[in-house]
């Protein structure tokens, strides 16, 4: 088991020599300290053809970061997300509010905006949402700062309506429930995927040196969308989450624990 990564996020073999990839995701998932009521992931490129080495004045394996910040109310969950990205050169920030249910269903109001390093006329924009819930379905309209406005999709009404920024709490619980129910995803708060679900994947151990931490992995995966991969510590919190392109790797905690 040494040196061991889950086939899940070792993309060792998918970069240059001169970088290690092992020792950077060992060297993220030990760095930082918890922050109370928000969560930092370390962003890291799956592919080397994802970054630069040795051209970009950065980390040539910390591509950017995902920090979700939330709190709690009297009437459910308050949340805003930011997340930095320095290949695509986008800054992406997200809030919205939810009911205080096992999947954070969103609520009807929610606002995002995003912008790139660029001097194109089109470096920014920012959108309001709105979810109308029907008799058996719901809408989700975008509007524009411009003005224009358009849906993002629909979905059954009976499909909990949520934002994949909150499955970073809520996964562990919905996953121990066995996944079973459906739901709907609104992805980066844009595009509405109905019919989405939650697997197991299988156990693991991560380790780092001579320390190892026991891992769940879950699958998240439906129509219209590209599967990813979550793993859960005995803490239940999301550890690492990784993507076609990205893998996300927990910063909060103070090291892995022997």
């Amino acid at each position: 088991m040494e040196n061991h990564l889950n086939w899940s996020f070792d993309y060792r073999s998918h970069h240059v020599p001169t970088v290690d990839f092992y020792t950077k995701f060992n060297q993220m998932i030990e760095e930082k300290k918890p922050e109370p009521g928000v969560i930092h992931y370390a962003i890291m490129p799956n592919y080397s053809f994802n970054h630069f080495p040795g051209i970009c004045n950065m980390d040539e394996l910390l591509l950017g970061e995902l920090r979700i910040e939330r709190r709690k109310k009297a009437d459910g969950w308050s949340y805003h997300v930011r997340q930095k990205d320095s290949s695509s050169g986008e800054a992406l920030e997200l809030s919205f509010s939810c009911e205080d249910n096992h999947f954070r269903s969103l609520k009807d109001r929610f606002e995002l905006s995003a912008s790139i390093q660029s001097n194109d006329l089109f470096k920014s924009y920012s959108l309001r949402g709105q979810i109308f819930r029907e008799s058996d379905r719901a809408d989700v309209k975008l509007l524009h700062s411009s003005g224009t406005s358009f849906s993002a999709g629909q979905a059954p009404l009976s499909q909990p309506l949520i934002s994949e920024f909150t499955l970073f709490d809520t996964l562990p619980v919905l996953a121990g429930q066995g996944g079973v129910q459906e739901f709907a995803l609104l992805e980066r708060l844009e595009r509405l995927y109905p019919h989405q679900r939650l697997g197991h994947l299988q156990e693991d151990i991560l380790s780092s040196g001579t320390k190892k931490m026991r891992i769940q992995g879950y699958y998240l995966h439906g129509t219209g969308t590209i599967p990813s991969y979550w793993w859960v510590d005995e803490q239940q919190r999301v550890v690492v989450m990784t993507t076609t392109l990205f893998t996300y790797v927990l910063r909060d905690q103070e090291g892995i624990k022997p």
